[in-house]
C-alpha cells in the first residue's frame, strides 16, 4: 500500500501478524524471521485522490480510510494522533511530511509522469529503532485526471530497510519484538495491545487459532477494524506467511513472505 494509506491508519507493520502463528507449533518456531522481497506480493492495491473545493484533495483507499488536504504547507488531521503536511516544490511534485502527536515520523515524494499516467513515490521513514529508511514505490492510473485526481494502481514496490522481527512463544500465545515494538500476543480472540513508539493510542490486535499452523487476526484502532490477515507457518518451519488486506477489499490482498534467519 502507499505511505499515505499506512499513515491514515497507524502504520502497523504486517508482521506483527506473522509470529503468533508460531505459538501453534513448538519451540523450534521460534526465532528471527525476514522478509523476502522477492517471493513476497506486494502489489496490486488500489487507492485514489478525488479533487474537492479550494484546491484540497481527499485521499481513500476505497475501504474505511478517507481523508482531505491542501498543499498549503499548513497540517491536517489524518488519523488518531496523526497530521499531514502537503508542499509543493514543482509543478509535477507533491511533498508530504506526516507527523505524530506534532513530530514529524516520515516523509513522501511523489512526481507526477509528464504524460499523467503515472506516480513515483519515494517514502523515507524511521523505524521505531531511529534508524531511516526508503521504500520507492510505482503506480499507474486507472482512471480520472488532471494531477493526482483519480484511481491508481500499486504496481512496483522496492523496500528499504530489511523487514526483521523476532518471535518467542508461551503457552496459549507469542512474544513478539519488531525493532522497540512488542506485543504479548494470545490466540484466544480477546484483545492483546500492541506497546512502542509512532503507533496510534487505542491500537490492538485480536488473534484466534485457524488451524494446527494457522490463525486469523484482526487490527483495529479502538473498535474500528482497520486491517485483516491469514497467517501460516510451513510444515518445515522455515517459512512465515502472512496474507493481509484491508476490509472489504480482500482481492486486493498482499502477501509477506519471511523466512527463518
Amino acid at each position: 500500500m502507499s505511505r499515505l494509506s499506512s499513515l491514515f491508519k497507524v502504520g502497523v507493520i504486517g508482521a506483527v501478524a506473522l509470529c503468533a502463528s508460531a505459538a501453534l507449533a513448538s519451540s523450534p518456531w521460534d526465532g528471527t524471521w525476514k522478509l523476502n522481497p522477492a517471493k513476497s506480493k506486494l502489489n496490486g492495491y488500489t487507492y485514489s485522490y478525488k479533487a474537492l473545493p479550494g484546491g484540497k484533495l481527499q485521499y481513500s483507499n476505497g475501504a474505511q480510510v478517507a481523508g482531505s488536504f491542501g498543499c498549503d504547507g499548513k497540517p491536517y488531521p489524518i488519523a488518531a494522533t496523526r497530521t499531514i503536511v502537503c508542499t509543493r516544490p514543482a509543478p509535477r511534485q507533491y511533498r508530504y511530511t506526516y507527523l505524530n502527536g506534532g513530530k514529524a515520523v516520515a516523509s513522501s515524494v511523489i512526481t507526477l509522469s509528464s504524460d499523467g499516467k503515472s506516480l513515483h513515490e519515494a517514502d523515507t521513514s524511521v523505524s521505531p529503532d531511529g534508524k531511516p529508511s526508503t521504500d520507492l514505490r510505482t503506480s499507474t492510473r486507472l482512471a480520472g485526471g488532471p494531477g493526482l485526481a483519480g484511481t491508481w494502481k500499486l504496481v512496483d514496490t522496492r523496500t528499504g530497510t530489511p523487514d526483521i522481527f523476532t518471535c518467542r512463544t508461551f503457552k496459549g500465545g507469542i512474544d513478539f519484538a519488531y525493532y522497540k515494538r512488542t506485543i504479548h500476543l494470545t490466540l484466544d480472540g480477546k484483545p492483546s495491545i500492541l506497546h512502542g513508539p509512532m503507533l496510534a493510542p487505542g491500537t490492538i490486535v485480536i488473534a484466534t487459532s485457524a488451524g494446527p499452523r494457522s490463525y486469523m487476526e484482526t487490527d483495529k484502532i479502538g473498535s474500528n477494524p482497520y486491517s485483516y490477515s491469514k497467517n501460516t507457518v510451513s510444515a518445515d518451519g522455515k517459512t512465515m506467511t502472512t496474507v493481509i488486506w484491508d476490509p472489504g477489499k480482500q482481492n486486493e490482498a498482499s502477501t509477506y513472505v519471511y523466512e527463518k534467519q
